[in-house]
């Protein structure tokens, strides 16, 4: 009796350790690249979900290093696509961060929830808009993702588009009804955004969507009274002439 129950007790503790063991080399094997052997470890029932010190599952760490062939084969093998990581990104969000346009597709097309938010409410929408990434954008807007969405900071993807100037961009997120008078948590639009940093063209396109620029944020300032005190002289005489017209 004694002899079974160690040998039961063998038994589970050698389950456990090669359960450790393949989830560690399953995760290795799609930082590396090695598909036959992530193909091998699958086959033995490696565990998809398991995750390294930051919370990364073998889909993600895959996503990260741009390793089309094994994300697919994970996704074929039911990796969950929304696992987080400890800064709650999903894959999506780093093949976002990645500029892959590749996965990004795969993912997307395979269900991957396009609203997705990390730790500070950002959306992959709003990190290719961040980025300034176009062709992200577009891909991302053709899966209907919530283009008003804010993050913690009651930012929106319109907003960092604004604010860094990226013309075409804007134009794209405009033509998916982002919310142009949107304010975050301190008041800001994303004309007041344009105006301070002296975006002539991404103000004007605003302005034609409808901007309202007598909005004001919680300092009781306008978007020509940002574009004044920083000194944003083209920014103010559009902002007169759009008003005259008014």
């Amino acid at each position: 009796m004694i002899k079974n129950r160690f040998l039961w007790i063998l038994l589970i503790t050698s389950i456990f350790y090669w359960n450790c063991g393949s989830a560690y080399n399953l995760r290795k094997a799609a930082e590396k690249g090695q598909i036959l052997k992530v193909t091998t470890l699958l086959e033995a029932s490696a565990d998809l979900e398991s995750t390294n010190s930051l919370g990364e599952t073998p889909l993600i760490i895959a996503t990260k290093q741009g390793y089309t062939e094994i994300v697919q084969l994970l996704l074929q093998n039911g990796a969950n696509l929304e696992a987080k990581d400890k800064m709650a990104r999903t894959a999506l969000h780093w093949a976002v961060k990645y500029r892959n346009l590749d996965i990004a597709k795969i993912l997307l097309e395979a269900k991957a929830n396009v609203d997705a938010q990390d730790t500070t409410w950002n959306t992959p929408l709003y990190y290719a808009s961040e980025l300034g990434h176009v062709d992200m954008v577009n891909i991302l807007l053709t899966f209907n993702p919530k283009t008003y969405s804010q993050n913690l900071y009651g930012n929106t993807a319109l907003m960092i588009s604004s604010q860094k100037g990226f013309i075409q961009l804007t134009k794209l997120l405009l033509s998916a009804n982002a919310k142009v008078n949107a304010q975050n948590q301190n008041g800001m639009t994303a004309s007041m955004f344009a105006a301070q940093n002296g975006r002539v063209e991404i103000v004007k396109l605003l302005l034609e969507a409808g901007a309202d620029p007598n909005i004001t944020d919680n300092q009781n300032q306008n978007t020509e009274m940002h574009a004044s005190k920083n000194g944003q002289t083209k920014v103010r005489l559009l902002l007169l002439q759009f008003t005259d017209k008014q």
